[in-house]
């Protein structure tokens, strides 16, 4: 389960690798995300270097001190980042959805432990993996991304976000639009659909549907399109959307 991979991930040490929350001691003091740990790297703070050997081995709310020249600078607590911390201020190579929108999504669409989701724009992940976790290990979030790039760097956010608990939930389908990806999508679901294809003298899920919509069950307890003109890819997607469920 994903509660316990994650509450277990609490009571470790940091070990190399790990993204950390740096968080200044003083009242009103800032957070930072740092990372992934290597033990020849520093983090450098405006009170003086703190060394990622620091932290690896250590538990989680420890507190360390920057090194200065003259000696100790200024206290620091770590911290395993949280969902919510990480979207914030990971970095992106796009606007996320921030964690109350995502949220809010996660709200509106009804997510459950074991739902099915259908996602295009994956963006920076942030809303993929508030998904993620709303579904469970036993539910799926497949994530379309156009942007090659984009999808690289967002597959590598779910990677680092607490040693991957979220990743083995989550199909990427990258450099591809929606139209594209969404036959490879229900094959994988579907995995009689290819001879279902041939039987009919038709290689397109989507117009197979149409036509025999006995044939292909709507496969998506939820779909969420954050993409340019989402209204366009509306007649592709319902067909595949269960009944008396949401599109965002």
């Amino acid at each position: 389960m994903l509660a316990t991979a994650v509450r277990r991930l609490a009571s470790q040490t940091f070990a190399e690798g790990d993204m950390v929350i740096v968080r200044e001691c003083a009242r009103g003091g800032k957070a930072a995300l740092i990372g992934p740990l290597s033990p020849s790297d520093h983090y450098a703070t405006k009170r003086g270097n703190i060394a990622h050997n620091q932290i690896i081995g250590q538990q989680a709310r420890s507190r360390v001190s920057a090194q200065v020249r003259a000696g100790t600078g200024g206290q620091y607590m770590v911290q395993h980042p949280t969902l919510d911390e990480y979207v914030r201020l990971c970095k992106r190579q796009c606007t996320p959805i921030y964690p109350k929108d995502a949220s809010a999504v996660v709200a509106m669409l009804d997510l459950q432990p074991g739902d099915r989701v259908l996602e295009a724009g994956t963006g920076n992940a942030g809303l993929t993996m508030h998904m993620a976790r709303a579904v469970g290990a036993q539910g799926r979030v497949h994530t379309v991304e156009r942007n090659q790039a984009t999808a690289d760097h967002a597959q590598l956010l779910v990677q680092r976000f607490q040693r991957g608990v979220l990743l083995p939930t989550i199909a990427f389908y990258r450099g591809r639009k929606l139209g594209d990806a969404i036959g490879e999508i229900a094959e994988s679901i579907d995995p009689d659909l290819r001879d279902k294809l041939a039987a009919c003298g038709n290689d397109d899920p989507e117009a197979l549907w149409r036509q025999h919509d006995s044939l292909v069950a709507p496969l998506f307890d939820a779909v969420a399109l954050d993409m340019p003109m989402p209204w366009t890819e509306l007649p592709r997607v319902f067909g595949f959307l269960k009944t008396d469920r949401f599109a965002v």
